[in-house]
């Protein structure tokens, strides 16, 4: 009975979830901030990557895939 009440993501799923950031999914969340909300605890508000995007778009894909990916 135990082994019926266990879930499994099919192998595609869950490679999905394994893949890395693109840039495309992180300028979608980046635009979904609010301009004018707190900055978190590192001092840096979702305004300034709205701001700045252009720029700093690639170094924050990069640091956010060795993050999400333990590299």
């Amino acid at each position: 009975m135990l082994q019926r009440s266990k879930k499994h993501i099919p192998q595609d799923a869950n490679d999905a979830l394994d893949a890395p950031i693109t840039t495309d999914q992180l300028h979608i969340a980046g635009k979904q901030g609010k301009k004018h909300k707190a900055p978190s605890c590192d001092g840096i508000s979702h305004y300034f990557f709205q701001l700045t995007w252009e720029t700093t778009q690639y170094y924050t894909l990069e640091i956010m895939n060795q993050m999400f990916m333990g590299e």
